[in-house]
């Protein structure tokens, strides 16, 4: 019975021992945060790729943050959409005893809209919190993104929020890091951390001064040719900042404009990428960019569809959703030319609602034109060398006189000398 209970707790205090997975809330409505954290982890050795969002088997793209504090990884990801998810984190390595090991986690979310029935009406109340964690010091913004006024309550401060109004705190340093509630429809907890050293902290530090001013980039693009994209950026920050890099798993970047952002300036940042691939392009930017030495990231997701020919016809059909053997349709073979409506379908291409015609091979005919010239030289060149030497048969000067000295000595043709 003792060793029972021994071998219990041992097993106990083994799993106690193990990362620990949690979320804030797990029904979310588009434009909140998806909130969580890691707790009893040693040394991890985290990266963004460790992290995946998955819409059933499809992988799919949200920007999100982590930071490591006191042995816990927080981070968060903005739900900009409605839909089922699963956050998979797989391959997280960390230290336990001077072993290194391994976790993975899967998490499900969902993200939809709540209507709430008030004053008679059907409205939406939606408050965004821009991050949900960050360092004191720097700029939390809170804005209304549902169709009703909200109120809340946050640092000791109560606000009346519209449709769209925003407001913006600068939480203050404690020399510690500290949960501030904020009040509203529902209550949400933001992390501040201090900003003095953290011996557990990330190098990487989670600075959110630069943020897009769409949720995702869309678009038509033509594969295998260089394309600018403009990414509208803001500058919520009080520093001056600089882009350092763009760079994307998921098509080429040839360039990027150099440009920085004084604070709460708003402009474009031109991205020029190049991609070999057609039909339905999922994936996202990554923005890196410095201020006063700290580095940050911005993550842009994109939905783009890349096409294999420029589209000048405003009145072209494009399917991003159906095939072209979903419309009955084929492809033409180089060498032939669609005979009526040729839509381009998902696959990126013109889809041939109609008959082939193959069109007038030029290589062909151009080497039929060559021989036939070739031959009417030969021919002439041949009739050119049998009239010159009949010519010179019938005209020789040698024949005229040994003609005319047979004739003067036998009588013919004139008279003989006497």
């Amino acid at each position: 019975m003792r060793w029972g209970f021994i071998i219990l707790m041992l097993a106990i205090s083994l799993v106690s021992a193990l990362p620990k997975i949690s979320l804030q809330e797990k029904n979310l409505q588009p434009g909140e945060s998806l909130v969580g954290n890691i707790s009893q982890i040693e040394k991890p050795m985290i990266k963004r790729e460790n992290f995946a969002f998955y819409e059933g088997r499809k992988k799919v793209f949200f920007d999100f943050d982590f930071i490591f504090r006191n042995r816990t990884i927080y981070f968060y990801a903005y739900a900009h959409r409605s839909g089922r998810f699963t956050l998979k984190i797989e391959n997280l390595l960390f230290e336990e005893n001077g072993t290194l090991k391994s976790a993975d986690f899967n998490e499900e979310f969902n993200v939809s809209e709540k209507k709430i029935n008030e004053s008679n009406a059907s409205v939406t109340k939606i408050l965004s919190i821009r991050p949900p964690f960050l360092f004191a010091g720097e700029k939390l913004l809170l804005k209304n993104l549902g169709d009703a006024d909200i109120e809340v309550e946050a640092f000791g401060n109560k606000s009346t929020l519209s449709p769209g109004k925003e407001i913006s705190f600068y939480p203050k340093e404690k020399g510690k890091d500290y949960v501030e509630k904020i009040k509203s429809y529902k209550n949400f907890d933001v992390f501040v951390f201090s900003k003095g050293k953290i011996k557990n902290e990330t190098k990487i530090l989670p600075t959110k001064f630069l943020m897009p001013k769409k949720k995702y980039l869309s678009g038509k693009i033509v594969s295998g040719k260089n394309q600018d994209l403009f990414v509208r950026l803001v500058n919520l920050g009080v520093l001056k900042l600089e882009i350092s890099n763009v760079s994307s798993r998921d098509v080429g970047v040839i360039g990027f404009g150099n440009e920085s952002f004084g604070p709460g300036e708003e402009k474009n940042l031109s991205v020029e990428i190049f991609t070999e691939k057609l039909g339905s392009l999922n994936g996202s930017l990554e923005i890196e960019y410095l201020a006063e030495e700290k580095k940050g990231k911005v993550v842009i997701p994109f939905e783009l569809f890349a096409v294999e020919e420029e589209i000048t016809d405003n009145s072209t059909k494009i399917y991003e959703s159906k095939s072209c053997d979903d419309l009955g349709g084929k492809f033409c073979s180089k060498g032939s030319l669609c005979d009526g409506d040729a839509p381009i379908t998902r696959e990126g291409k013109r889809c041939c609602l109609n008959a082939c015609v193959k069109l007038k091979d030029e290589e062909d005919s151009g080497s039929g034109l060559l021989w036939g010239l070739l031959i009417m030289a030969f021919l002439g060149a041949i009739g050119y060398f049998l009239y010159r030497k009949q010519k010179k048969i019938k005209g020789r000067p040698e024949d005229r006189f040994l003609k005319a000295e047979a004739g003067q000595k036998f009588g013919l043709g004139g008279k003989s000398k006497k």
